[in-house]
């Protein structure tokens, strides 16, 4: 996660960056995703479809054609920071070759009542047979992790990093967020460390010092 400077007056709160201005047929994305990144992007296009008729029916009638992606590497996330209000904003990489090494950032996810994390491994536009775009990260969730370390430390919050990977929309993204893996839990667990004090908005929100409704949505 990276900070950036604050975006011009009016633009979008969530913003795709560095595309690949080259829209691609989904089914060679997730062979070439397969190849590249393994068995996670197993049955991609069929989540993205699952996930749109589930979520979003009134677009079931433009399934019936092939789905274009054009593939981001980052992702802009400005939001209101709940310590004074003000705008800040994120950048998240979702990148294979970052400085020739792959970064896939988590991010806080919105939710109604408990803080939802998740690292995005990918961030796409995907466009319809009638020429609509719409924007979509396919993100792995973290879940409250059963494992602690021997030594506990004043909110220590260990989290498990789901193995199957989900399809949201960019608006579910609120900001970013650091998730440090844990060396002493078992492998099967992919458990990570929250880390809290990265700045003065996350310390609240994840301590319970926010309004609700700002802590996970805003």
């Amino acid at each position: 996660m990276d900070e950036e400077e604050l975006p011009p007056d009016g633009a979008a709160p969530r913003s795709l960056g560095s595309p690949s201005r080259c829209w691609i047929d989904c089914r060679q994305i997730e062979r070439t995703l397969f190849k590249s990144r393994g068995p996670l992007f197993h049955g991609f296009e069929g989540k993205l479809r699952k996930y749109i008729k589930n979520a979003i029916p009134d677009l079931i009638p433009l399934l019936r054609g092939s789905l274009k992606l054009d593939i981001c590497k980052c992702v802009y996330l400005s939001y209101s920071s709940v310590e004074d209000f003000r705008t800040a904003r994120d950048i998240l990489r979702c990148n294979e070759r970052w400085y020739k090494k792959p970064r896939y950032d988590s991010a806080l996810v919105s939710g109604n009542d408990r803080l939802n994390f998740a690292r995005v491994h990918l961030a796409f536009k995907c466009k319809f047979i009638d020429e609509s775009v719409r924007e979509f990260v396919a993100v792995t969730h973290f879940k409250p992790s059963s494992w602690k370390p021997r030594t506990l430390w004043s909110g220590c919050r260990v989290y498990d990093e789901k193995i199957g990977l989900d399809i949201i929309p960019l608006d579910n993204l609120v900001r970013g967020a650091l998730m440090c893996p844990s060396s002493g839990a078992p492998v099967s667990k992919q458990a990570h460390y929250l880390v809290d004090c990265i700045d003065s908005d996350m310390f609240l929100r994840v301590h319970d010092l926010a309004a609700p409704l700002r802590r996970y949505n805003t």
